[in-house]
């Protein structure tokens, strides 16, 4: 790991046990949601985690938010370990941005005490401090000092991002954990989110892990791309170079499905037989190999290591780009 990391995740495990039968319940068996992760995010940066729906992206996002204990490893934030009981200061640097703007706020709230709640938690402030707090905040996000007064049900979907965005930098954090924060938004509202997430990340100098299932997103907004599946990292690199030359085949899947605007361009589109297999009952060797269109004997007896490809550049297959063939 880099010693310029705001953040490192070491070999990070989360089981979560099955279990059944009356009581006292017996663990019949065991989910992988999260299974021997490593990576580290550059102070500045935006590191994009992109996979399909269960495979362990939230649950990786509510360990380093330290919501969650790992089963086993670390999650390191600027030296400091980030556990369920870290100390408020160091919570306070990192904060979250929901998927769903609908479900996110509360309701019964005013986007004043939605706002503003942070602060009650980890400041002593009056209520002309606070609101002088958060009115440049709202401010920043596009939204006036009108708003305050009001409740969530009157704004748009987009609005409502806005306040969770609002709500998430009062504190001053130096990293967003930005999980599907635009999944639940329309198409042309989805960029205006994005770009306002551009705008503050250069204007605040924040650091973003930013979570999608959807390539196109994670293309748009990230500096460094590492792709997912069934709990375990497959590929991870820089955007250029893994748009230009993935290494991984279900990293090809996944780009193979970006929409494209040049009627002319011929593109070929990978299909993937076959459902995602449950974290439950993981495949052994390979997690991919169940759906690989170019699995080999080897892929259901041996887990293929995340190795360098080149620099800054690293794929779990054993016939990755650069690897040596098994």
């Amino acid at each position: 790991m880099s010693d310029a990391a705001l953040l490192e995740v070491r070999d990070v495990k989360k089981y979560f046990p099955i279990k059944k039968g009356a009581l006292p319940r017996r663990q019949a068996a065991v989910l992988k949601a999260v299974d021997g992760v490593s990576f580290a995010v550059a102070r500045g940066e935006t590191l994009g985690i992109i996979g399909e729906s269960g495979c362990g992206k939230s649950t990786l996002a509510r360990l380093i938010m330290g919501l969650s204990d790992p089963s086993g490893g670390d999650v390191i934030y600027d030296g400091s370990p980030v556990t369920q009981k870290m100390p408020l200061a160091l919570r306070r640097r990192i904060q979250m941005v929901f998927q769903d703007p609908y479900a996110s706020l509360d309701p019964r709230m005013s986007i004043r005490r939605i706002v503003e709640e942070p602060l009650r938690i980890h400041e002593r402030l009056s209520g002309a401090e606070k609101t002088g707090s958060i009115v440049p905040v709202l401010e920043q996000v596009g939204l006036g000092p009108d708003a305050l007064g009001k409740y969530p049900h009157e704004f748009s979907g987009g609005q409502r991002q806005r306040i969770g965005i609002a709500r998430a930098l009062v504190l001053n954090p130096e990293m967003l954990i930005c999980d599907e924060p635009v999944s639940a938004l329309d198409v042309s509202i989805q960029a205006q989110v994005l770009n306002l997430l551009s705008h503050l990340k250069k204007s605040r100098g924040l650091t973003y892990l930013f979570i999608s299932h959807d390539i196109s997103v994670i293309k748009h907004i990230s500096d460094r791309v590492m792709v997912m599946y069934l709990g375990q990292v497959m590929e991870l690199a820089d955007k250029k170079t893994l748009f230009a030359g993935a290494a991984h085949p279900y990293t090809l899947a996944l780009i193979s499905a970006i929409p494209t605007a040049h009627t002319g361009k011929k593109t070929t589109r990978i299909i993937l037989e076959g459902d995602l297999p449950s974290p439950i009952h993981v495949p052994p060797g390979c997690p991919f190999q169940t759906r690989c269109p170019g699995a080999a004997d080897i892929c259901g007896k041996k887990r293929p290591e995340l190795r360098e490809l080149s620099a800054g550049h690293y794929a779990a297959c054993h016939f990755a780009k650069g690897c040596e063939r098994i």
